[in-house]
Formats: C-alpha cells, structure tokens, sequence
C-alpha cells in the first residue's frame, strides 16, 4: 500500500493561505510537507515522499481526507529529477491540479539544487508541459524520431508556411548538417513553435512518437517570473 503521507494525521486546524512551504529530509534529499494550496475549484493538500517499495519520489494532491485526486511519480538520479509519470483523476481535471503537481516539481528541483527535469512527453501531453516552459531536445535520441517529426510537421502545416519551410530545410540537412548544437537547437524551437500554434486543436495536431522534454536551471530560473505568478495564483508562498 502506498503512504500517502509522513507524519501523524493532525487536529483540523483554520486554514490559512498563502501556505508557507516547508521541507523535510530525507537521506539527502528534501521533501514537501504536506501543505493546503488553492485549486480551481477550492483548498486541496499538496505534498511529496519517498516511496521506498519503488523506489521513487511520489507527489501527491489530495483533498482535505487525504483522497489522492492527482500524483506525480518520478525519480532523482544524476543531480537531475527524471519525469515519469503523471496523472489526475478524470473526475477533478480541469482544476488547475495538473499546474500544481508541476509546481511541486519545480519546488523539488530548486531545494535539491538539481540540473533539472528531464522526461519523455506522451504527444497528447505536449501542450501541457510546453506550457510550463519545457523545451524538447534530442541528444542521443533515435534519429528516425527526428525524422518523422519532421516529416509529420511538413504534412500538417501549410506549404507556404513558414513552419512547413523550415521543416523542409531540416529535413534536407538532418544528415549533412556539421553544426549539430544548432540543428538541435532550431529542430526544438520548431516543434516548440507547432505545438503552441496548434494547442487548440492538438487532437487533430499531435505526433505519433513521444518526445524528450526538458527544462535546466537556467531556464527555471529565466522563467521565475512566470513561475512566481502561478505560485501567486495558487497561495503558495514560494518565490523561485
């Protein structure tokens, strides 16, 4: 069975927001306790542990009788958290619990003063993690995937489009280019660029092949801006 939580289930007490985020350790690694934050729809609880039967940290989301309505698994390796999987359950989609378990994430990225986040991205879940500033990448990645992304941009898009161009060019240099940090580069920025043009419709838009997402300290911290808004949004008092 898998623990929800660390500590003893408290008295109720008044709640109150912006929450105050605290931590606790861990063998060597920090830990969100267990905190109220404000979804769409009301006050739900947010926290993360260490789920030694798997090996791997859990976050949670859950509402006030500790019911899990979303979760986050994903494991810290390599100074980097690896995304694995997340989810929220249909029922209370929708409500903003997807952006918190992301915000988690975030949390647990900077505490730890790790490189970043790294995942493999579901096609249908690129709107979502685009949204939050992932960026995709390929290093070391099945050039055939590279490939049909390409091939799959170019029929999608319109011919006199700017998209479909740059698709076309990569495409005609994806074996002969010698600079592979800009081809790297530009092929990020393009699917980036499709996916944000068609988030709107993204069912009739999406890729057949998952894609490699990431996001680096950098970039988290290039972006706190957006970030602490959201913490805003959601009563948390948290600044990145």
């Amino acid at each position: 069975m898998i623990k929800v939580f660390n500590f003893i289930k408290p008295k109720t007490k008044p709640i109150q927001l912006p929450t105050k985020v605290r931590f606790y350790e861990e063998d060597g690694i920090k830990y969100l306790n267990r905190m109220p934050v404000r979804a769409n729809n009301g006050i739900v609880y947010l926290n993360s542990i260490n789920d030694e039967s798997s090996e791997c940290v859990r976050t949670f989301v859950t509402d006030k009788s500790f019911n899990i309505l979303g979760h986050h698994e994903y494991y810290i390796s390599e100074n980097v958290l690896d995304g694995d999987y997340m989810e929220v359950d249909y029922k209370h989609q929708g409500n903003g619990l997807g952006e918190l378990l992301r915000l988690a994430s975030l949390m647990m990225c900077k505490e730890n003063n790790l490189d970043g986040i790294k995942l493999e991205s579901l096609s249908t879940a690129l709107p979502f993690h685009i949204k939050y500033r992932f960026k995709p990448y390929f290093p070391d990645y099945k050039q055939e995937t590279m490939s049909n992304l390409l091939q799959n941009i170019i029929l999608r898009t319109n011919e006199a489009g700017d998209l479909n161009k740059l698709a076309k060019k990569l495409l005609a240099d994806f074996y002969s280019s010698k600079d592979e940090s800009q081809y790297q580069a530009s092929l990020s920025g393009l699917v980036t660029r499709y996916v944000v043009q068609n988030r709107n419709r993204w069912d009739d838009q999406n890729f057949v092949y998952n894609v490699p997402l990431m996001l680096d300290k950098n970039m988290l911290k290039a972006n706190a801006d957006y970030y602490n808004k959201l913490f805003k949004k959601h009563e948390i008092d948290y600044k990145i």
